[in-house]
């Protein structure tokens, strides 16, 4: 059953208006009639379940004819620090971490993170707020990551010092991801640092290692930063959430 996102104040009646590339998709992508039955999701954890009453140019009304709380969330609450990269790479991080069921995505400077002004900052965020929509649409998620703003290492580790879980991903340790989480109890909240092209330097890692970070390798091979972002977000849901 196609799925689409609403805003959650949009969820206050029993019949909801759907304008704009939504309507367009329903009736002309999809050529769905009244009567068809669709799903909505208002980024919350909540999913409803709505048929379609009227299709006219540009908008379409539904009827809610169904709520639920589809059980579709990890119940780790996963927090990515990925350092600023090139506009691609910045994207497939942010799709397939919000697949990979993260809570939040924030954006680092580092001492090696590309650098980038703040007018094509503002335009970056709608298109990766868009992605992760699209992403958590595709996965059938009820919950839209964060997208927080971009922040430096010093104020992204001292903002979570006190989750019990806090990896630095560095190229220079060999200590892998089993071994640093050996022993480890059931956590609800775990947060991940990524570093840029080229990786954290030493004085990155020691700021995070001061706010109580831990330095974690992903192998043997250098890994691109898109991988590294991948490969640990698969490891700490395996072993902590609710990858299988």
């Amino acid at each position: 059953m196609p799925s689409f996102y609403v805003k959650p104040q949009q969820m206050n009646e029993d019949k909801v208006v759907l304008g704009g590339s939504q309507a367009h998709h329903i009736a002309n992508v999809l050529r769905l009639k009244a009567g068809a039955e669709i799903t909505l999701f208002d980024g919350t954890g909540y999913e409803y379940r709505v048929r379609i009453i009227t299709l006219k140019a540009g908008e379409i009304i539904v009827q809610i004819i169904g709520k639920s709380k589809p059980a579709v969330e990890s119940p780790l609450e996963l927090i990515l620090g990925q350092s600023l990269i090139k506009g691609d790479r910045m994207e497939f991080i942010i799709q397939k971490a919000t697949e990979l069921g993260v809570s939040a995505i924030v954006p680092l400077k580092t001492a090696r993170s590309r650098r980038v002004n703040q007018e094509l900052l503002a335009k970056k965020y709608v298109r990766w707020q868009n992605i992760s929509t699209e992403a958590a649409k595709q996965c059938r998620r009820t919950r839209l990551p964060l997208i927080g703003k971009l922040t430096g290492v010093e104020e992204f580790c001292a903002e979570y010092e006190a989750v019990q879980v806090k990896l630095i991903f560095w190229e220079k340790h060999g200590q892998g991801v089993k071994a640093v989480l050996s022993g480890t109890k059931q956590v609800n909240r775990a947060v991940l640092l990524i570093g840029p092209e080229g990786g954290f330097n030493a004085e990155d890692v020691k700021i995070a290692q001061a706010h109580g970070f831990i330095a974690a390798g992903l192998g043997p091979r250098i890994l691109r930063t898109e991988t590294a972002a991948v490969a640990a977000l698969s490891l700490i849901q395996y072993q902590l959430g609710d990858l299988s």
